[in-house]
């Protein structure tokens, strides 16, 4: 277990405080507590194992307080952690529409089938819908 004070010692010279900067990060990031939290924790991590964020910022923001730069990494990995969330749940939905499209076009097919044993036209030569789905998913696959 990590104490995250003690870590935070060598950035507090300024007056800045661990709450004071986890409280920044979740005020200028807006991002969840949870993203907020793993950045802090991951950066922290970094401190643990000896890695100095030293003035000036990399950044190039021209803040001259000695835990700006410990927080800019901190908000700079949450942005990417959520950046990284985002896409994975963006990866999640596109893979359940791409799923449900093939279901519907199995079940169009089916009806077809039905159809053509009843000497009926098949549903995506009658249904300009069906053709249209049909269309869109050849088109995506």
């Amino acid at each position: 277990m990590f104490n995250y004070n003690k870590l935070y010692n060598k950035y507090s010279g300024d007056g800045a405080t661990l709450d004071g900067t986890v409280n920044w990060l979740k005020k200028s990031t807006k991002l969840p507590s949870e993203v907020v939290e793993q950045a802090f924790h991951e950066i922290m991590m970094e401190v643990a194992d000896d890695k100095e964020f030293l003035l000036p910022c990399p950044c190039g923001c021209g803040m001259t307080n000695v835990h700006t730069p410990l927080e800019h990494a901190m908000r700079t990995r949450a942005i990417e952690i959520n950046q990284k969330a985002v896409a994975a749940y963006a990866k999640v939905l596109q893979d359940r529409e791409t799923e449900r499209m093939e279901n519907r076009l199995k079940m169009l097919k089916t009806i077809d089938k039905t159809m053509i044993k009843q000497n009926k036209k098949p549903l995506f030569e009658r249904s300009p819908v069906a053709r249209g789905i049909r269309g869109l998913f050849h088109k995506t696959a």
